[in-house]
Formats: structure tokens, sequence, C-alpha cells
């Protein structure tokens, strides 16, 4: 009993204490969550600062050379030991709560978040002191470090890539080939043994949906797996690049090209670049939007590559453009993000490709260093490209199946057509007969124009005098067959009811088939 007193007077102690007074004011500890949330908050934009996408090239430099001379920062860096004070103090006092039992459930809970935030609050304060320690004075070094790494990586995974199978790339793109249904033309002008590297030039439609495609038909076909070089921005947003990277796309710079022609691997190339992707409000569908760009042509004449101008039309007709949305000062280039209106199925149709007439980039005597030859080359290939596309938007305005929705009702046709001939036929052989002659009818054809009613030829009906009563009914039947000719078929059947004192009459029935062949029954 005494030891029980101690302790309950021990416990009373505890609980008139000033730090547990402390620890239950409610006052305290909101003004220390708004505290300690705010820190913790500060802390992951600064983080998230450092880690904008590349792709923002003005953003992202303005925020890190602002970061790296910062006063704000400079100061945030002298108050770091107060800071660590801080959430080492917040650490303390709700694991005493806890121990000590001196909190309600609600604190409880409460006392584990901000035990949380102080550990996550630490942690980025000495993420944030590595970072900036390392920006403060090198801001542009460590840039241009940054950027030499990302493209070491991009030419390891480019050296490192190995084409997926044909199965899973038709696992990728089986809802939108469906939607597609995408139509090729002019392969007899691919090279099947060609000794010179391939390149593939062509017009780069809207956001470039149609690329997969063009990749998926150029391997099934002709086991060519072609190397498509993609944007820089591409690459620097992290998911975006992975998806990306599994479809064999590169960083399209002339490093990346050049190691890829001397391993003499097909490559894709759309001189148009992100401004033939990002198309306007004020832009013509499906035009080049090259300008003066002469790399594609130095590189092939460079290798001696085979040129196989590629022109695609479908897409945007699909795809119509509502808003420019101005991007370019994020980016830090002349760009403008379209606003797509969201397409009406009646708009989803076929995607035509077609290649064009090899050139061989080889006659201009590999002087890749005379601008002369690289831009007659480039109008070349332009040429080709455009004529290609003229060709396409004829054949897609004398396609009858060209819009999605026409294919779909062609195929319920084709679906419906068997069910309803199998339809028709079953009810007819299931019709009963009637006891007079009727004839069905039958198809206006002149083979079949003299089936309506028996004639002496197809029917033979003897009766002698007796006290018999005999009714014939003559049923006429047409099956229509989708790959035989039709047929029909005259059945004579003869129904003899007798009454008292009958006398038995023979009677003959003659079965006449395909107007070709008669049998006789007795």
């Amino acid at each position: 009993l005494g030891n029980g007193t101690a302790a309950a007077l021990r416990a009373d102690e505890i609980d008139h204490s000033p730090l547990v007074a402390l620890l239950r004011s409610p006052t305290v500890w909101l003004m220390t969550d708004v505290l300690l949330w705010g820190i913790v908050i500060t802390e992951m934009v600064l983080v998230l600062v450092y880690t904008i996408p590349n792709a923002f090239t003005r953003l992202r430099r303005a925020m890190i050379y602002w970061a790296a001379s910062s006063s704000s920062l400079r100061l945030a860096e002298r108050l770091n030991l107060p800071t660590i004070f801080f959430f080492l103090g917040i650490l303390v006092t709700q694991l005493y709560a806890i121990f000590f039992e001196v909190t309600t459930d609600a604190m409880f809970y409460k006392s584990q978040q901000r035990i949380m935030l102080s550990i996550s609050g630490w942690v980025l304060l000495r993420l944030l002191e590595r970072i900036y320690f390392l920006l403060r004075n090198n801001a542009s070094a460590f840039m241009k470090l940054e950027d030499e790494s990302i493209k070491e990586r991009n030419v390891r995974e480019m050296l490192e890539f190995k084409p997926p199978s044909l199965k899973a790339l038709k696992l990728q793109l089986g809802l939108y080939k469906w939607l597609a249904n995408p139509r090729f033309s002019g392969w007899e002008n691919i090279p099947s043994d060609c000794s010179k590297p391939l390149m593939f030039v062509g017009n780069h439609p809207t956001f470039a949906i149609d690329t997969p495609l063009l990749i998926y038909e150029l391997y099934k076909h002709k086991n060519i797996f072609v190397r498509a070089m993609g944007d820089h921005m591409h690459f620097y947003l992290p998911v975006w690049r992975s998806i990306m990277s599994s479809l064999g796309v590169v960083d399209g710079n002339r490093d990346i090209c050049s190691k890829l022609m001397g391993l003499g691997q097909p490559i894709l190339v759309y001189p148009g670049g992100a401004r033939e992707v990002f198309k306007r409000t004020t832009d013509k569908k499906y035009a080049l939007k090259w300008n003066n760009r002469l790399g594609f042509a130095r590189l092939a004449i460079q290798f001696g590559c085979t040129i196989i101008p590629t022109s695609s039309v479908g897409t945007e007709d699909m795809l119509e453009v509502a808003y420019d949305l101005p991007a370019g000062k994020l980016i830090g280039r002349d760009l403008t993000a379209p606003i797509i209106k969201p397409p009406h199925p009646k708009r989803l149709q076929r995607v035509y490709f077609h290649f064009g007439t090899a050139i061989d980039a080889s006659t201009y005597n590999y002087d890749y260093e005379d601008i002369t030859k690289c831009e007659h080359l480039r109008d070349h290939v332009k040429r080709g490209v455009k004529n290609g596309i003229r060709h396409l938007q004829k054949e897609q305005g004398e396609d009858p199946d060209r819009l999605h929705v026409n294919r779909l009702a062609t195929s319920v046709k084709k679906i419906k057509l068997p069910f309803a001939r199998f339809a028709s036929s079953s009810a007819i052989l299931t019709s009963p007969a009637s006891p007079n002659v009727s004839t069905l009818p039958s198809p206006t054809s002149p083979r079949h124009s003299n089936a309506a009613a028996p004639s002496s030829e197809t029917a033979n009906f003897v009766q002698t005098p007796s006290e018999s009563t005999t009714t014939t009914t003559t049923t006429t039947i047409t099956t229509h067959d989708p790959e035989q000719s039709s047929h029909h078929v005259d059945l004579i059947s003869t129904h003899t009811t007798t009454e008292t004192k009958t006398s038995t009459t023979s009677t003959k029935t003659s079965e006449t088939l395909d107007d070709d062949a008669t049998y006789s029954t007795p």
C-alpha cells in the first residue's frame, strides 16, 4: 500500500509539472505545428527548384542562379544550427509525452506526426546544405557537368538498346493500330539488301503519334528496326524518357546520329523537329517546317546513305489545334504548345504512309562540307516527301473506308449477312405446307423465271376413277448460297386418303434438280 501511494504521488507530481502543462497547451503546439510545417514545405520547394526538368531550360537556369546567389538562402544557412535544435527539441518532447503517457489518444497521433515531420525536415535540410554548397559560385560549371552526364547516359543507352519483340510492340500498339488501321504503299522502293546505311526522312505530323506505327510496320514487313531521332526535351522528362527509349528513340544530336550511322543502323529523321510537331492554328495541314536545316543532308553525304523519303497523312485530319499556348519563355525556344480539341468519333480515320523513290547520297562524293551539295540533297528529299503527301491525299480521297465509322459499318454488315441468310433459309424450311398448290417467291433471274408453277415436265399426276381423293402439293424452295449459284427444288408430294373399297393407283413422281439432271423414283 505504501509503494502504491508513493507511485500515485509521483504520478500526481508529473501531472502538475510545468513540462506536462507545456505539452498539453494547445496554443503552444499550434504555433509549433505552423512553424514546423512551414520549414518542411519550404525545404521541399527548394529541392524541387533543383529538380526542375531540363526541358524548361530558361526557368531552371534562372532558378538555379537565384539559389546560388540568394541572400535568403545564405541567411537560412546561417540558421542551420538553430533549425536542427528545433527539430531535435520537438523530437525529444514528443517521445517524452508518448513514453510517460501524458497525452490523450488524439494528441498521441499528433505526436507521431510531429516526430515524422522533424525527421523529414532534418533529412531535407542536410540535402539542401550539400546541394547549395555545390551550387554556390559554381552554378555554370555545375550545369555544364550535368548536361555532359546526360549526353553520356543517352549514348550508353543507345549502344545498349536491343529491339523489342514484334509481339511486345503489337501489344503496346493494339488499340491505336486498330483505330488507325494504317495503309502502306511503296514497299518496293526500300532496298532489301543494301550495304549502305538507310535513312528514312519524313514529315512530322502533329504530336507525331503515327511514328510508332511506322516503326512497327517496317520491323514487321522488312525486318528493319529504325532508330528515330527525338527532340532533346523528350529525354529531360523522367517517365516520358523511359517510354521513348523503349521504342528505340534516341536524342537527335549529331554525335549520336554519327555513332548510329557508323554502326550501320537505319535511322528515322524528321528535319522539321519540334516546330513541325507543335503545329499552330495558322499552319496549313502537313506543311513542312524544315527552314534551312542541313544536318541530315550532311550526315547522309558523309556516310553515303540511301535516303527513303517517307510521307504520312491522316493524323492532322483527326487532330485540330484550338489554341497556341505560349511556352517559349519557359523552355527558351520559339515554340508554342498546341491545345488540341477532343477528336470527334466521326473524325477518327485511317493513317496512310508512302515510301518514295530511294535517293543515293553517295553520288555527292562524300563532300559533306560543300553547302551547295547539302542544299541540293535537302531540296531533292523535300520534293520527294511533298510528292508522297500529295499521292496519299489523293488515295485518301478515293478510299471508301477512310473513316473509322465507315469501316465499323462495313464490318457489321459482313457479320449480319450470314445470319440473315441462315434465318431466311430456316424460316422457309420450317414453314408448314398448305393444302393447296403454293409457290414461294423465287429470284427474278432468267434461270428461275419458270419455277413459279409446276408444268407437265416437272410433275406427272395420274388418278383413276375410284372412291379415293388425292391431294397434290407442290412446294418450291429457293436457297441462296453466297459461294454457289442459286438452286431451286420442286418437291411434289402426293397424299392419298382412301375411304372404304379404295383401289390402289400407281403414282409416279419426278424430282427435278438444277434444271440439269432428272431423277425418277417409283
